[in-house]
């Protein structure tokens, strides 16, 4: 699966919006990508402009599940929390309540109001039925202009999605919630193209993305530092807690 991403600049900061969309079928990717493709990927999918070129969340990740199907989603939501805060090393929790306090909203809509929704983000009466046959599910990431820490998401998805596709949309759209931007191509394996949970690529995409010795990155140097990072962690064993989350 490809998808199709937007963004837009607001006088608060930057929000990205983000789709999952249904596409024809392509190539097989590579079950190991090699790290020249994968530093390309990096590059090309999580890598923005100047000043800041990476942006990451720099506080606890804090999401409220919402909907008809809030407390079905909560077990995978639990096991995606761990996942990413072993990913990221940044502290992820699931709050039962609103006045916990949440920076993540993950929610579940009646059909109708979701095909409102992401008609309206077609922008035309094409567009829009484009959209509402084959989009699946849709984040929305806030950050400021100022500052390279992300500051709230939001993730929808209609509630008559089967199991499968639930699993599938939590993973991918927490992939961009956590920064990943864009999509890998036909080359490498993940779960923002056709998997149904995170790969051994998508898990060190978010390494590499949150990993301390990128935190100064610039655009003019962005590819050789990434590379040396991700040639790294390669030779590096993944982390065992992390191995649960993949069903590849």
């Amino acid at each position: 699966m490809a998808g199709a991403v937007g963004g837009a600049l607001i006088a608060a900061g930057v929000v990205v919006g983000l789709a999952w969309v249904l596409a024809p079928a392509s190539p097989a990717p590579q079950e190991a990508a090699s790290a020249e493709v994968l530093t390309e990927t990096f590059v090309r999918i999580a890598v923005g402009a100047e000043p800041f070129p990476l942006r990451i969340w720099r506080n606890e990740v804090r999401i409220l599940l919402n909907g008809g199907l809030a407390e079905e989603l909560r077990p995978l939501v639990g096991q995606a929390a761990e996942s990413f805060a072993g990913w990221s090393g940044i502290g992820v929790a699931v709050v039962a309540a609103p006045e916990q306090g949440f920076n993540v909203l993950i929610q579940s809509v009646p059909r109708e109001e979701y095909t409102r929704i992401v008609t309206t983000m077609g922008g035309d009466r094409e567009a829009g039925r484009y959209l509402e046959e084959h989009l699946l599910c849709y984040s929305t990431v806030l950050s400021r202009a100022d500052s390279p820490a992300l500051l709230r998401a939001t993730v929808a998805m209609p509630d008559d999605l089967d199991p499968a596709n639930r699993e599938q949309c939590v993973w991918h759209e927490l992939m961009h919630v956590f920064g990943i931007f864009g999509h890998p191509d036909e080359r490498v394996a993940s779960v923002l193209a056709r998997r149904t949970t995170p790969t051994a690529a998508d898990i060190l995409l978010v390494r590499t993305l949150y990993d301390p010795r990128l935190s100064d990155l610039h655009t003019v140097d962005a590819p050789a530092r990434i590379r040396a990072v991700i040639e790294t962690l390669l030779d590096e064993p993944e982390p065992a807690a992390n191995l649960a989350a993949r069903g590849n």
